[in-house]
């Protein structure tokens, strides 16, 4: 299903397959700054992750280097205020985003985007491209498809555009919660104290295949145990342990304070709990464009958000 909705500029395509990321890529900019004098260059990637990746690769070499920046969530509000200020500046930029600058966020003037594969949407692929300056009534913009699935990703930026230029945007669908489903699950579990699978397709028929791919998760993951005898499923040790601390009744998750990741005395990012629970002092992540070496993460809370404290380690790369 789809909406139709007009689309008022042409949409002008530049699909470009990349081999080697590190030499190509770089390479790519360079032509677009030398050759189509693009001077400020807005590239969406679909992952933080990605984008450091990126940001160590431009930051380093090329036309860009000491005037790229990045933009995700993860960021706090004021580092991603900064970044946009500088965007907004300067003459000569590129910054680095996912799709926390889809929408609304002033930037000043883009010469051209950059779509490191295809977005998940033709809805978010029109918000990416639509970032980009108007040059005689028309949308540039790069597409870019690499790795093993490169031609996988070059037919859906084919199938986006062909969306894009006909105004056809997917209808928005009824989001499908499995965790709903699982808290049901262990509901009818607490109240037959034994469960089998056709028992619960049975009392939700239109979950059959979200069932089959819950139930063997759950026996996995010691949600549920088969009883050797009577072959039905009890409550496995995880299922106890939510019992205990009286958990299966609820579907919502426990509210967690983020980190506050520190950098040079500087607040820079917030982190989820459960990532810092893995990290240990020494560890080395790449965060916010930067390899970093955890120094020190408290245990206890303090009187704002807790902070981790995380020091550069100097060393270009990746883990």
């Amino acid at each position: 299903c789809y909406l139709t909705e007009s689309v008022q500029r042409d949409i002008v395509p530049h699909l470009i397959h990349l081999e080697n990321d590190e030499v190509e890529l770089v390479s790519l900019l360079n032509d677009l700054y030398e050759t189509y004098a693009y001077r400020k260059i807005l590239l969406f990637a679909n992952s933080r992750g990605c984008c450091d990746r990126l940001f160590s690769l431009l930051s380093r070499q090329g036309a860009f280097q000491s005037v790229t920046d990045l933009h995700y969530s993860n960021l706090n509000a004021s580092t991603r205020r900064a970044v946009e200020y500088r965007f907004r500046r300067r003459e000569h930029a590129l910054c680095i985003a996912t799709s926390t600058l889809e929408l609304g966020i002033d930037i000043g003037d883009v010469d051209s985007v950059l779509l490191y594969e295809p977005p998940d949407s033709t809805s978010a692929f029109l918000q990416r491209i639509g970032r980009s300056n108007r040059r005689e009534g028309r949308t540039h913009f790069w597409g870019i498809s690499r790795g093993a699935d490169a031609q996988a990703q070059l037919l859906r930026f084919l199938g986006m555009l062909n969306m894009a230029r006909r105004g056809h945007i997917e209808t928005p669908q009824p989001k499908t919660l499995p965790s709903v489903l699982v808290q049901q699950m262990l509901s009818c579990l607490y109240e037959k104290k034994t469960i089998t699978q056709s028992a619960l397709c049975d009392l939700f028929p239109d979950q059959r295949d979200m069932i089959a791919t819950l139930f063997e998760a759950m026996a996995r993951q010691q949600w549920l145990r088969k009883d050797r005898v009577t072959g039905l499923f009890k409550g496995g040790r995880l299922y106890r342990d939510c019992f205990l601390e009286r958990r299966i009744w609820s579907n919502f998750p426990d509210m967690e304070e983020d980190y506050v990741l520190e950098y040079a005395g500087e607040a820079i990012a917030d982190l989820p709990k459960f990532i810092v629970r893995q990290l240990e002092l020494g560890d080395r992540v790449q965060l916010t464009g930067k390899r970093l070496r955890v120094s020190y993460c408290p245990t206890h809370r303090s009187n704002r958000n807790q902070r981790a404290f995380l020091a550069g380690c100097g060393v270009s790369g990746f883990l």
